[in-house]
């Protein structure tokens, strides 16, 4: 059950509904680009309307950000978590867990949202007593290697946790092999975001355009892509490859192209701006996921389908459930170059199936992957674990006693 000690939600001033305050722990936020914060930025300020306050703890990232700042009305602080670690600096560490329990205490949050990834869930395991409320584990990251022993930070997360969800059936299997006792406290919150407004053009095909997009990084897999491509044009030499992101391994992509000899065939090109990933799914013929890694949703792949594109993806974690196989694109084995290859061949071979699979995703993307369901299930469970809230009283007069989310 949530957590006893925590005092019932206050009422919003001139409102007839609560006003619930929301700690939400994010690795990174905006600019920042990956899943969990593209989520965020689209969820919380939407969330914020229905009258939740979000304070944000996040680390920093690749891009240049402040300490402090606000978005969208909603206070970002960031702290140097993982240099903190790295360097084992104590006094370093200490005086984040100063800081982060400071801001417990003044915001007073009724619920801890926890996105683990990293080393920040062990400051708010470090600062609980600050300001006890019931937390919310989500789940949005490869888990299957991670080790769940009581005196680890995860374990801790996972057995303190008062509720734990996962952003597809598949990452919330993988949590609950490590703690089955929280099955009952446990449901899948399908990632949702908001359509863009920008209608799709038709998919080219003169000349192929394949696009990858995401954080640089080993576990994307963006060297498999490139291997993939290079097969791909000795049968299709007009084709282009886009790459979209920043990480760590660009230096290494962009020397892998440059050894298989693709020339101005292949586009490195960095960050982009929100308002300019839209247009770039919308120059693509294809999108293609090639993660080495389970990944457990890829919101790539719904902005893919949002804008019609077909989408080859490894058939590997959650991605089987935002890709639907043989109808809004094709599931390929992890790291099978060969594969790759053919898939994308397959869809240049056969532009009307390309088109179908396309305009399938996108009616798929719209009727299950939609934002307003969403932040409707995020706004259900908050008010279920928060003791004292409006929504729990409405429960108890119902006689509901089931969770109200699908687990």
């Amino acid at each position: 059950m949530p957590s006893s000690q925590a005092r019932p939600a206050r009422r919003a001033e001139g409102r007839g509904t609560e006003q619930l305050r929301i700690l939400y722990w994010t690795p990174h936020y905006w600019p920042d680009a990956g899943g969990i914060e593209v989520l965020a930025l689209e969820t919380l300020p939407l969330l914020r309307q229905r009258g939740y306050e979000f304070t944000v703890i996040a680390g920093f990232g690749l891009q240049t950000a402040p300490a402090y700042c606000e978005q969208d009305g909603i206070p970002i602080h960031r702290f140097p978590f993982l240099p903190a670690f790295v360097s084992r600096n104590i006094r370093e560490q200490m005086c984040i867990q100063r800081q982060i329990a400071a801001i417990k205490t003044s915001f007073a949050p009724d619920l801890v949202h926890l996105n683990f990834v990293g080393h920040p869930p062990y400051f708010h395991l470090r600062t609980r007593n600050a300001h006890p409320a019931p937390t919310l584990f989500v789940a949005h990251s490869d888990f299957s290697q991670m080790r769940s022993d009581p005196d680890t930070v995860f374990g801790q997360c996972l057995r303190s946790a008062d509720w734990i969800c996962g952003v597809s059936r598949a990452t919330l299997a993988d949590v609950l092999q490590f703690v089955p006792e929280q099955a009952a406290r446990s449901s899948v919150i399908l990632n949702g975001l908001q359509i863009p407004a920008l209608a799709p053009t038709p998919l080219p095909f003169e000349p192929p355009h394949i696009l990858c997009m995401g954080r640089l990084t080993h576990e994307k897999g963006f060297d498999i892509a490139l291997d993939a491509f290079a097969r791909l044009i000795k049968r299709f030499p007009t084709a282009r490859l886009t790459i979209v992101g920043e990480g760590h391994a660009k230096s290494s992509l962009e020397a892998q192209a440059a050894s298989l000899s693709l020339g101005e065939r292949v586009t490195f090109t960095g960050h982009l701006g929100r308002e300019d990933i839209a247009p770039m799914i919308n120059s693509a013929t294809m999108v293609i996921v090639p993660s080495r890694y389970r990944e457990p949703f890829a919101l790539v792949a719904l902005e893919a389908a949002q804008m019609a594109r077909p989408v080859i993806a490894t058939r590997w974690g959650g991605l089987p459930e935002s890709v639907a196989e043989g109808e809004s694109g094709i599931l390929v084995e992890n790291e099978n170059t060969t594969a790759l290859a053919k898939a994308m061949e397959f869809l240049l071979e056969n532009p009307g199936i390309a088109r179908t699979m396309g305009q399938y995703g996108r009616e798929r993307a719209r009727t299950l992957f939609g934002l307003q369901r969403c932040v409707d299930d995020y706004d259900a469970l908050y008010h279920q674990l928060v003791p004292g809230s409006l929504f729990n009283e409405i429960r108890a007069e119902n006689h509901l006693k089931e969770p109200i989310l699908n687990s």
